[in-house]
């Protein structure tokens, strides 16, 4: 509004819409964004959080790789474990978790890379077992010395 002469001027962007359009928009994209993100990144598969330990012989194994493979196929959740054994399985970057139902654990070595894509030491398998995984939060600890 401009006082001196009491009219109302609208802001217009470079594309020839006021500038209240470009916020409307800007907050319609994030609650679509939420929305999506929500439901599991749109894959319609629903994820639930999984961690745990990695030992041998009770021994925590540190630097191993461990995947979430679903059953019914599908994009697998990956963690790797630290120092004392521990993981935390993601689904990408971003978003924590595995896929609900059945999933073939294994667990492995190397399959590190070099900061210029090329692998260091191919990966080899150590362990593997068939799993549930329920929705809500799962712990799930594995001893590589079990049959």
């Amino acid at each position: 509004m401009n006082l001196e002469s009491g009219t109302t001027s609208v802001v217009r962007t470079n594309i020839g819409r006021p500038a209240t359009c470009r916020v409307r928009f800007g907050a319609t994209a994030a609650i679509v964004a939420a929305l999506v993100g929500a439901v599991g990144c749109g894959d319609g598969k629903r994820l639930a959080t999984v961690e745990g330990t990695v030992t041998k012989g009770g021994v925590p194994q540190k630097g191993l790789w461990v995947r979430y493979a679903p059953a019914a196929g599908g994009r697998p959740g990956n963690g790797r474990t630290d120092d004392k054994g521990r993981y935390e399985i993601r689904y990408t970057s971003k978003v924590k978790g595995a896929h609900v139902g059945a999933n073939k654990v294994t667990i492995g070595t190397g399959g590190e890379i070099d900061d210029r894509g090329n692998e260091l030491n191919a990966p080899k398998e150590l362990f593997a077992k068939d799993v549930q995984v329920v929705g809500g939060a799962n712990v799930l600890d594995f001893d590589l010395a079990d049959p």
